[in-house]
């Protein structure tokens, strides 16, 4: 199985929401993960003995997190790479995508070929969870409403949950209210 992970290059960052996270193991097919935080948040994948990718624009956020998946004893492939241009990446399609805090940083153009990377490396049934700031929070940039997430994965994708969320922060002592999103890639109305 192959894992794609990544980051926005934050190692001290934001993590996961609190006690959440998606109830089951990524499939077969590999999955990605893009996520913020500490390098223990983001292993679970290869603990789990998924092979690993991950993808960042920061290098030295490459090289900190291979570093600390080695002290771990694991692995993982990591390649300097915008998030943007998945549609660059070649080999074999992947079974499961985690996006967290990615999403919400992208708008318009950005976002819709982020969308359109996440389609054409993610193999038909597969599955995408992402995790990203909502507009219920005030005091946050790139803030994300259900209608962006909705109008987004429109065409293509099967929404099989969107939940809030609590997003544990450095800086938000509560957290910061996000979206946690399950979605299942179709190709209907979309090309594969």
């Amino acid at each position: 199985m192959r894992m794609l992970s990544g980051h926005r290059g934050t190692s001290g960052g934001p993590s996961p929401p609190s006690s959440r996270s998606p109830g089951r193991a990524p499939s077969a097919g590999g999955s990605w993960t893009w996520a913020a935080g500490p390098v223990s948040t983001r292993s679970w994948p290869a603990q789990l003995g998924l092979d690993v990718t991950g993808i960042d624009l920061d290098e030295a956020a490459l090289l900190i997190a291979g570093r600390k998946l080695a002290e771990r004893g694991l692995t993982a492939r990591f390649l300097h790479l915008d998030a943007r241009r998945l549609t660059e990446l070649d080999g074999e399609p992947f079974g499961t995508v985690t996006d967290c805090e990615l999403f919400h940083i992208l708008d318009g153009a950005d976002r819709a070929e982020y969308v359109h990377g996440l389609g054409s490396g993610l193999r038909p049934g597969g599955r995408y969870f992402m995790l990203c700031y909502s507009d219920a929070q005030p005091d946050v940039p790139h803030r994300v409403s259900l209608g962006d997430i909705l109008a987004a994965f429109a065409a293509g994708w099967r929404i099989d949950s969107i939940e809030p969320a609590t997003i544990d922060t450095n800086v938000h002592h509560t957290g910061v209210r996000g979206w946690l999103a399950a979605l299942t890639r179709t190709c209907e109305d979309a090309p594969c």
